[in-house]
């Protein structure tokens, strides 16, 4: 297993990510220092929906940024007890653009604090101009939780799934989604 610094495309061919809190630094993260934490999926079909868990009693927020030229949606889903609850849709294209949910056009989705367990399940998809969207390949989710410090003592985690939407250019941020859980 290599020591050097781990990319997105390295990203995608290993089996798991997390980012303990002894490693929150600057400093980039080995593949043995991913790999020793939770699990990533990679996917690169929407039937197969990526899985956050949410924590009880924390509040947050879903939000997404798009860079590229193709249309980017993000579809989630919240469930509970395997019911869906809630459900949002966010599209954008542009180069660095906030994406904007279909229903209100708010830039995110604030949610909780809930008093049970719940998912979020997300697919994230692309429209090549003048086409219809398709599933694009999603890495995710890299999730990284900070604990309480005497100096400083929110608690919070932060979710982050990336896509490409295959145009060819391999940049693996056409579309990063993020869910950060705070309390």
């Amino acid at each position: 297993m290599s020591e050097a610094p781990l990319t997105i495309s390295q990203l995608s061919e290993n089996a798991s990510v997390a980012v303990p809190e002894s490693n929150m630094s600057e400093a980039p993260l080995t593949i043995s220092q991913l790999s020793e934490n939770a699990s990533v999926a990679v996917t690169e079909s929407n039937k197969n929906l990526l899985r956050i868990p949410l924590h009880p009693s924390f509040r947050g927020f879903v939000a997404g940024v798009v860079n590229a030229d193709y249309k980017q949606r993000a579809f989630f889903e919240v469930h509970r007890d395997g019911e869906i609850i809630a459900s949002a849709t966010f599209k954008g294209q542009g180069n660095r653009v906030n994406m904007k949910s279909v229903m209100n056009n708010r830039e995110h989705w604030s949610f909780g604090p809930f008093d049970f367990d719940a998912t979020l399940y997300v697919a994230i998809s692309n429209q090549p101009h003048g086409g219809t969207y398709r599933p694009s390949k999603m890495v995710g989710p890299l999730t990284i939780e900070k604990k309480p410090e005497e100096d400083y003592p929110m608690k919070f985690y932060k979710s982050t799934v990336f896509s490409d939407d295959a145009a060819g250019d391999n940049s693996h941020d056409d579309c990063t989604f993020v869910v950060l859980e705070y309390k």
